[in-house]
Order: C-alpha cells, then structure tokens, then sequence
C-alpha cells in the first residue's frame, strides 16, 4: 500500500467518525473515542512489559496499551491500532492466531514482511493523530519559530510526543535547516 493510500485511509477514518459522532476535523484528534465509540474496541491499560507497546484482539475488539508508557505514546499506539485493523485485518496471509495475554483470546500477528506492515500502521498512526491539513494550518502559526519551539508547541497542541511531531514535520518538509538560515542573516 502506498502512503498516499494510507493518507486517505486515515483521513477517512476521522471524516467517518466525526460524521457519526460529531465534533470538528481540529487536533487533537480523539483516537481512542474513535477505537472505543466509532469502532467498538475496548482499550485496556496494562503492564505489557518493557518491550511491548499494544496488542490488538480482534475476536474480542481489545486494544491494549502499555500503561508504563507515557500518553502520547499511548494515544500513538491507538493510533497504530486502529491502522492495523483499517489496512491489514482483511488479508488473512498477514495473519496468524497467538496466545492474547495468558488466556485463551487470539492476537493479530504478522506471519511475513513484518517491517512492512509496521511501518504502514506507523505511517497511518501519523497521519491520524497529525492530518496534514491541520498541521499545515497549525504549522502556520508557529512557522516562525525555531525548530525545538514548535516541535514542543504542536505536540502539545496534537497530544503526541515530540519525536512523532519531528518525524511528522520532517515527512511534510516542515522544518527549516536552521544553520543554513543563519547564513542569511
């Protein structure tokens, strides 16, 4: 799947949940009333251990995160949930049943190109909780501002950590190459 697929995958998703559920297409987006509410996944909150992030039960519609996580990270793997459920639950090959947290619920697992299916659901992830459009217009605001700044302003302003608004930024072409700025002044 190409991101510009994946783009409009998520997009569609927020324009099909705030047409049922109602609100306005601005940050942050709700990820988890769209999970929850929209989709009918449960989120749970657990100690997944230090290496996991979220499982996905589809057979029991469970999202769970890792409650050690800080919550943007936490909304982030929502997000990257809720893209495996929109771009990869309908193609059986890239699934296979494992045990769901001690007890007899199955998980979505990749059987093959495990890179590429994350990197996908990671992609999606960014651009539903940072849709081009509104970051292009909340970009506007700061554009002004040193790199750092509004980094720190937009992930605040979208409740993601300011690594996933530096990736979402440089992806976009956002971010100015401030050394070379300084030659101009």
């Amino acid at each position: 799947m190409n991101y510009k697929d994946i783009q409009l995958a998520a997009e569609n998703l927020i324009m099909e949940y705030l047409k049922k559920c109602g609100g306005q297409f601005e940050p942050p987006i709700p990820v988890e009333a769209i999970a929850d509410v929209y989709l009918g996944f449960t989120i749970d909150r657990i100690d997944l251990g230090s290496n996991v992030a979220g499982k996905l039960s589809l057979e029991e519609k469970i999202i769970q995160v890792n409650d050690s996580d800080i919550f943007e990270r936490q909304n982030f793997t929502i997000a990257h949930e809720l893209g495996h459920i929109r771009l990869h639950t309908k193609n059986e090959q890239l699934i296979v049943k494992l045990p769901f947290a001690h007890d007899n619920k199955t998980i979505m697992c990749r059987k093959t190109d495990r890179a590429k299916v994350e990197m996908e659901a990671n992609h999606f992830a960014s651009n539903l909780l940072m849709p081009k459009i509104c970051i292009l217009a909340e970009h506007a605001k700061v554009c002004d501002r040193k790199n750092e700044e509004k980094i720190k302003i937009l992930a605040v302003k979208f409740k993601t950590s300011k690594a996933a608004m530096r990736y979402r930024l440089e992806n976009l072409k956002l971010l100015v190459d401030e050394n070379q700025l300084a030659l101009f002044k």
